[in-house]
């Protein structure tokens, strides 16, 4: 479900989002970025946080209610980050955002569709593994 979602949002807000919004989400990834090099059960779950609101803030930006009311039943994200915390996980996610948010600012939307392709892709093979 998320890959129909999630990407389609990212292409939308590489058209559409505002340079205010952006640097939100830049200031969202620099927030993560702090935690992933924090330890403790604390730091993670605080980056499982974000990383809602990072999600969250793209469907928003989409503009597109029926997007966002399918998107806000799931927050499968948060869920996995509770029942799977591996350290090294934060790393590779930031690093993901981070191009993502590279093509929004970009405004690059076939990039940014890439981005979150892959990114939901690597996601979901991540928690599969574990």
């Amino acid at each position: 479900m998320r890959l129909l979602i999630e990407p389609f949002a990212a292409r939308k807000c590489a058209e559409v989002m505002p340079d205010a919004v952006i640097a939100q989400i830049e200031a969202l990834c620099a927030d993560m970025a702090t935690l992933a090099n924090a330890e403790g059960l604390d730091a993670y779950a605080q980056f499982g946080q974000l990383d809602m609101a990072f999600h969250d803030q793209i469907a928003v930006s989409a503009d597109n209610a029926l997007l966002l009311q399918a998107l806000a039943g799931l927050h499968a994200h948060v869920h996995l980050f509770r029942l799977v915390r591996d350290a090294r996980v934060t790393r590779t996610v930031l690093d993901e955002h981070e191009a993502l948010v590279a093509a929004i600012k970009a405004r690059d939307p076939g990039g940014a569709e890439q981005a979150m392709r892959v990114h939901i892709e690597r996601s979901h093979a991540r928690f599969a593994a574990a």
